[in-house]
Formats: C-alpha cells, sequence, structure tokens
C-alpha cells in the first residue's frame, strides 16, 4: 500500500511496515498516488520538480517529465498499470490569462509522457485515473471548467480520448476505476455511482440498500464487475451482483 503521511509519501508492507518515500535531494518530496500489482512500481509527484514519479522495486525514482510544449509546467501521476509499465495522471498547462489547467497523460517507456486531450472540443480539463492491467485502457474525466459539465472518459490507442455515456439528465459524469481487461468501468454519472459494460454499451446504476444511502461514486471494482466497492456520505459500502449494497462494515463481520 501507499499514502501521504505529514506531507511525505510512504510505503506499507506486512513484512517491512510503514517505510517514507526518501528521494535524492534534488527531487524534493515524493508524494505517493499508487502503486502496481505486485507492489514493486510507486508513482506519484515530485516537489522539487514538479514532475509525475515511478520508483521501481530497485529504489530509483524516474522524474516522468512532462508533454512536450511550452505551455505545460508540470505533471502528477494518479494511476499505474498492474505490470507497472505505464503511468497516468494529469499534466498541467498554462492556458490564456495564465491561470493553469490539468490534462490527462500517459507515460511508458517507448512513447515518453503524451497528452491525451479532452473528451469534447469545449472541455479544457481532464485527468486520468485508472489504467487497466497493461495500460492499454485508462479511464477518467473531462469536463469545462467555467461550466462544470463534464464526461467519463475512456482512453485507447485506437479511439483517443472518447466520452462514455451518461444517465438521462446527467450533467457531470466521471470515471475513476477500469477492470484488468478494459471491458467494465466504474464511476458516476448525475450523482449516482455507476458501472460501464464497454462490451455492451450499457451503464448499471448501483442502488442503496442495507442501510447505504444511494452510493455516489465508485473506488473500486472486481474484474467482472461483480463487486464494487466505494464511500458515500461518509458511509464505505460494498456491493455484490446478486446480494446488494451494504455498508463495508456489515460486509466485513458477516
Amino acid at each position: 500500500a501507499v499514502g501521504v503521511f505529514s506531507g511525505r509519501g510512504f510505503t506499507w508492507t506486512r513484512e517491512g511496515g510503514f517505510v517514507p518515500l526518501d528521494p535524492p535531494p534534488q527531487l524534493g518530496i515524493a508524494v505517493a498516488q499508487s502503486v502496481n500489482g505486485d507492489g514493486s512500481v510507486v508513482v506519484g509527484g515530485l516537489s522539487g520538480t514538479l514532475n509525475a514519479f515511478r520508483r521501481t522495486g530497485t529504489g530509483v525514482y524516474e522524474d516522468l517529465g512532462r508533454p512536450l510544449g511550452g505551455q505545460y509546467t508540470g505533471s502528477f501521476a494518479r494511476a499505474v498499470s498492474r505490470d507497472g509499465a505505464v503511468v497516468a495522471g494529469a499534466a498541467q498547462r498554462t492556458v490564456s490569462g495564465g491561470s493553469s489547467r490539468s490534462e490527462a497523460f500517459r507515460w511508458s517507456a517507448a512513447s515518453g509522457t503524451l497528452a491525451l486531450g479532452f473528451a469534447r472540443p469545449a472541455h479544457d480539463v481532464s485527468i486520468a485515473l485508472d489504467a487497466n492491467a497493461d495500460g492499454s485502457v485508462l479511464v477518467g474525466q473531462s469536463f469545462q471548467n467555467s461550466s462544470g459539465l463534464g464526461d467519463a472518459f475512456v482512453w485507447t490507442p485506437q479511439g483517443g480520448t472518447e466520452p462514455l455515456p451518461a444517465l438521462n439528465g446527467s450533467l457531470f459524469s466521471g470515471a475513476s476505476t477500469v477492470s484488468a481487461d478494459g471491458r467494465f468501468v466504474g464511476g458516476l454519472s448525475d450523482s449516482k455511482a455507476v458501472i460501464w459494460d464497454r462490451a455492451s454499451g450499457s451503464i448499471r446504476v448501483i442502488p442503496p440498500g442495507g442501510g447505504v444511502p444511494q452510493p455516489s461514486g465508485v473506488a473500486a471494482i472486481s474484474d467482472d464487475a461483480s463487486v464494487a466497492a466505494g464511500t458515500t456520505s461518509g458511509v464505505s459500502y460494498v456491493w455484490r451482483e446478486g446480494v446488494g449494497t451494504q455498508r463495508l462494515t456489515d460486509y466485513l463481520l458477516a
């Protein structure tokens, strides 16, 4: 596991316990955001360079830089593929008037750090929040800063950054997690937790139940999308297909 304590990133394992991240001084403080499947790769951001980093099991910190173009001023990694080969997040860029906006990026050793653009022409903010097992599918959110109107998006090498369908009447949707094969995507639409099935084009709403109000987002899904989990109104929940929604505490004590 990874996290942040007193402004510094850390890793945690059963064997080693809590270990602060300690990059070379010129890189500044490392803030950890995500870890790959076997725990060998940690990603996040560096205070010294204002860039995303990737730390391998050998302890080497790799500064991932930022997309090409003078308008980009920094980057921060939010996700890493299960195999650790692909990193995704958001790059900061300067827009007219001198203000800053985020744009989703994808990094691999082969391509470097690439800006992914936006789901719609009117959007000016995007951020990638998760990657599938091999990094061939990224998901996140894309929106217009001035109006707040936005879409969940999926990125693939073939289709680029594309919006996912929203619930009727929804003004904002966002994707936060994706299954290993990239088929299922979890997130929110119209303030409701949803799971998209990209193969069928369907969108399923996770219902309230078991003392849990209407879930408003999804933090994680199983690879077959039969289980989802998240937090809504301060209540952590688990949803299981065929069982329904219940409080996490009730699930753990069952």
